[in-house]
Parts: C-alpha cells; structure tokens; sequence
C-alpha cells in the first residue's frame, strides 16, 4: 500500500536538513511507515511534522527511489505489529504498514 499524498499538512517553518532526517544503519528493524512518497521534500514536510508532534524517532528511509516515512522502528517484528496497530488509533490513519530494512 502506498501513499501519495501527505498525510500531515505542510510545515510552514525552516525546512531541517535532510541529513538529520535520513538514518543509515548496518542493523535490519521493522519501521512503521506512515508516508511513502515520490519526492523528498514530500518526505521532510511528514518528518517535520511528526517530530513536532511528539515522535522524535521519525525519519525517512529511501528504497526503490521512494521516500518512505518511518514513525518508530524495533528490532522484534511482535513489538512493531502491537505498535502499528496502537498508532494507527492514535493517528487515525488506516495504511499504516511495517517494512524490513
């Protein structure tokens, strides 16, 4: 399932860096993804957002030229499931998937 638009609005102040947004780790995580989008800066706007909105772990990962959105990632696939489902409520956002990377 992939989503196009934004999911959150546009951020109206500085853009951050990408670099702090973008995380490059040798250990494979599940990530929640609640974004996957075409262009980066589509990516960034979700980041900024969720950052501001409490989820200082949100960031975005880039496979098969998408820039998918990352609210939270773990290591055990259980504990990921149980927290999509959780944000999903919390969120109110139904397409919310895992993804292995």
């Amino acid at each position: 399932m992939k989503r196009e638009d934004a999911p959150f609005p546009a951020a109206n102040n500085k853009k951050q860096g990408t670099e702090q947004n973008i995380k490059k780790t040798n250990t494979k995580s599940y990530h929640i993804i609640v974004a996957s989008h075409p262009r980066e800066n589509l990516a960034e706007n979700d980041v900024t957002q969720l950052k501001a909105k409490g989820f200082p772990d949100a960031q975005i990962i880039i496979k098969d030229q998408r820039y998918r959105v990352s609210i939270a990632n773990y290591t055990d696939k259980q504990e990921a499931t149980k927290q999509r489902d959780l944000l999903a409520t919390q969120l109110g956002q139904s397409d919310i998937w895992i993804m292995l990377h």
